[in-house]
């Protein structure tokens, strides 16, 4: 299949998928009608022959049918633990920055909280386009906030280390997600199930009996199946496709670091003392 056809709409997929199905599952019978001399040759073991390679191919598609939809759906999992975790880290990172003794904490809040809208464009990118410049820019102000941090690093002081530990760690999460959003299930997997699907409805429609289609029952079976293959498809699409992974709890942990922002100081201003 040529790129395109992944980049297709799923309901685009999904009858393209039936339609094929259709198409080989009459092959299958217009294979049998030719190659069947008379009606009683029909009778003649043709269908339990027949019957016995459906069988094997059915056995071998469910196999691969679960074996992708297995990967699929280890995926989707994946990612949604990472959106979790990175929620998390940016909270701690956030957490440890109020602790921060230093003077000039509204720079490094400012840093902090610019960093962490970008990845929340980044988790509300729908297009590789809008990934690229999100992570890019993600990055840009990554190094900003690390170079700030670094500035009043202190080896003695206990609470800017651990900060830096949670900066990296915040960091590192976000090429994970990348990493995640790029691992899709090999094309060469779903073509393989395609193509078994394909040989599977050629088998059955080779094994009906030549004055009988069953029409409705097969047709139901080919857009269960076509079903199965777009499900597995949407579950590669964790920004554009129906089952979508949450982004949730990044998005409350956003909120906290803007209200947070919002309740200090700006950049240059003279911190509150005590009276």
């Amino acid at each position: 299949m040529p790129p395109l056809f992944w980049a297709l709409p799923l309901w685009a997929i999904f009858l393209i998928v039936t339609a094929v199905l259709l198409i080989g599952h009459e092959a299958g019978v217009q294979i049998r009608r030719r190659t069947t001399r008379s009606v009683d040759a029909d009778a003649d073991g043709v269908e339990a022959v027949g019957g016995s390679y459906l069988t094997a191919s059915l056995s071998l598609l469910a196999l691969l049918v679960a074996f992708s939809f297995s990967m699929g759906v280890e995926r989707y999992n994946s990612r949604s633990a990472l959106v979790r975790e990175e929620a998390n880290l940016i909270s701690t990172a956030w957490r440890r920055l109020d602790a921060l003794p230093t003077a000039d904490k509204a720079v490094l809040v400012d840093d902090f909280a610019a960093y962490v809208e970008t990845r929340w464009a980044f988790s509300q990118a729908s297009s590789p386009a809008e990934l690229h410049d999100a992570e890019k820019r993600s990055d840009e102000l990554g190094e900003a906030v690390w170079s700030a941090a670094a500035r009043e690093a202190d080896a003695t002081d206990f609470a800017l280390r651990t900060y830096l530990d949670a900066l990296n760690a915040m960091f590192n999460i976000a090429a994970a997600r990348r990493a995640a959003i790029e691992a899709v299930i090999p094309r060469t997997i779903l073509l393989a199930l395609l193509l078994y699907a394909v040989i599977a409805v050629t088998f059955m429609g080779y094994s009906h009996p030549i004055k009988r289609r069953y029409f409705v029952a097969s047709s139901i079976q080919f857009i269960l199946l076509a079903l199965a293959f777009a499900l597995i498809i949407d579950l590669d699409r964790p920004r554009t496709g129906l089952v979508e992974v949450s982004q949730e709890p990044l998005h409350r942990v956003v909120e906290a670091v803007r209200r947070g922002a919002e309740r200090r100081p700006p950049s240059g201003a003279p911190a509150r003392t005590g009276a």
